[in-house]
């Protein structure tokens, strides 16, 4: 019953990444013309990361020391962590006073 929940947890998780990923797309977008095709090129990366992803991790698992994951993990978690996706009231979340 644990693994169950553990992995509809997971489950959870990567279906509000889908519904967040398009909802920046249509934050960050006033066109719909522009929003269409951003949301179809999110959907491709959606579509193409899962078969790639196994076959990177896997060549660089056996390629390469172990501390290659955190050489590049890290610094991508930053860039993407500071990043401003210019979602309105997004400032309060740094901690801000309205």
């Amino acid at each position: 019953a644990t693994s169950f929940l553990v992995f509809r947890m997971m489950q959870a998780v990567i279906a509000a990444g889908m519904v967040l990923s398009r909802a920046i797309v249509k934050d960050v977008t006033t066109d719909p013309g522009q929003a269409a095709s951003m949301i179809g090129y999110v959907t491709m990366g959606m579509t193409l990361v899962p078969m790639i992803g196994p076959v990177a991790g896997g060549y660089l698992d056996e390629s390469s020391p172990h501390g290659i994951v955190a050489h590049f993990g890290f610094p991508m978690r930053d860039a993407i962590e500071d990043r401003d996706f210019g979602v309105p009231g997004s400032e309060l979340l740094v901690g801000e006073a309205p």
